[in-house]
């Protein structure tokens, strides 16, 4: 599983009708005393990333987690690996980015971390956001739709996963768009409740255990 942190300026900014850059963590955005974390909305987000790999350790199939994090740019952060060693660098060397949202660079270079993945492994996307892409300039939602578009022909399946839960509903659509058709979209715009379903069938299609995941924030 790759791990995608959303790191942009609106996950920050006191007021997301009207997001600022939050870049070096602006005083305007900071409200913790860790200005490697920001904001409190970006240190549930790295503490659900930490929940969801606590969950999946103990099931009993071979797993490697990776995490990529985004905001004007995106970049690997952590390779393929352990759950332990994830868990650690998760909480020992995330740092809030601030910026633009660059969806399509979280994609692709997720993408490029399941290179090393073994043969026969389901690769699955979480990707953590706050809103739709403003990256990179000229067509970021089209480039974003190309790059899902991708990964989901190979083989990977993409679970958008919402911070926020009033989201307006076109950002809703579009990010479903993004995801492999596993959307539960609702008026109040929580649409990403089948995170939790989908990711624990795609593990039980290995073993078949009882498992339960909460997928919230």
């Amino acid at each position: 599983m790759c791990i995608a942190l959303d790191a942009s300026g609106s996950v920050c900014s006191p007021n997301p009708l009207y997001p600022q850059s939050c870049s070096n963590c602006a005083n305007a955005c900071h409200n913790v005393p860790d200005k490697d974390t920001c904001c409190t909305n970006f240190g549930t987000t790295v503490t659900f990333s930490t929940q969801v790999v606590e969950a999946l350790e103990g099931y009993p199939v071979d797993k490697d987690f990776s995490v990529v994090e985004f905001s004007s740019y995106a970049y690997a952060a952590s390779p393929l690996q352990s759950p332990s060693l994830t868990k650690t660098y998760l909480s020992n060397n995330i740092n809030y980015k601030g910026g633009s949202t660059n969806t399509a660079g979280a994609i692709e270079k997720c993408q490029d971390t399941f290179a090393s993945s073994p043969p026969g492994r389901k690769n699955i996307m979480l990707l953590i956001t706050d809103g739709v892409p403003s990256a990179p300039r000229g067509d970021p939602y089209g480039v974003a739709l190309e790059e899902a578009r991708k990964a989901k022909a190979s083989g990977t399946l993409i679970l958008p996963f919402f911070i926020e839960n009033n989201v307006p509903s076109t950002a809703s659509s579009f990010m479903c768009s993004l995801s492999s058709n596993l959307c539960d979209q609702t008026d109040d715009g929580k649409v990403f409740r089948k995170v939790r379903v989908s990711i624990v069938y795609h593990v039980k299609s290995s073993v078949h255990t009882k498992f339960h995941l909460a997928a919230s924030v």
